[in-house]
């Protein structure tokens, strides 16, 4: 056949969209099922496949009684999430107070549902949490201050400018990644 010469009629655009409107696509995904991944709980995924709250927290209290010969009382867990570390920090001991601060309502809402309200009465009066910016943060006190599994890159400008200060009025422990104190 010779089709050189053949007329086509292009397609309706109701039958042809390439780019359908946003209705359209609303519409498709509600349609279709959802993924595993999508029905998966990020934040318990997270605490399971990433964080050892227990092992943290026992990181924590070692490094800072063998640097300073005395046991940290009052943790911060700055960038907290769901506040797990601070969650297991007051379940481990009785003076142990703890400190959460993170920007995101989202996780620190999960936190609440699902970290602190497995913890008794007595250990929620021990935690506190704030909802801000780290960087906005002076105080309370706090003998160790966590910052974990956040950017690298913003971790010098974090670590050695705010948190160095931070600590050095309190009095608190100031650690390298490798756990050894540091005279920053």
């Amino acid at each position: 056949r010779d089709y050189a010469h053949a007329h086509i009629e292009p397609m309706p655009a109701v039958l042809y969209n390439p780019r359908p409107s946003n209705s359209q696509q609303k519409v498709t995904m509600a349609n279709k099922k959802k993924t595993l991944a999508q029905q998966a709980d990020k934040y318990a995924m997270y605490l399971e496949s990433v964080q050892d709250p227990g092992h943290e927290v026992d990181f924590l209290d070692k490094a800072f009684k063998q640097a300073y010969g005395r046991r940290a009382e009052v943790l911060r867990e700055d960038f907290c999430g769901t506040y797990a570390v601070c969650c297991e920090w007051v379940k481990s001991k009785k003076r142990h107070h703890a400190i959460g601060v993170d920007i995101d309502p989202e996780p620190l809402a999960w936190g609440k549902r699902n970290n602190e309200s497995a913890l008794k009465q007595t250990q929620v009066k021990r935690l506190t949490l704030l909802q801000d910016d780290v960087r906005n943060v002076a105080g309370p006190k706090a003998d160790v201050i966590a910052a974990q599994n956040f950017s690298f890159w913003f971790f010098k400008t974090y670590v050695f400018s705010r948190c160095a200060r931070e600590l050095e009025r309190s009095g608190g422990a100031r650690h390298g990644h490798d756990g050894r104190a540091s005279d920053l």
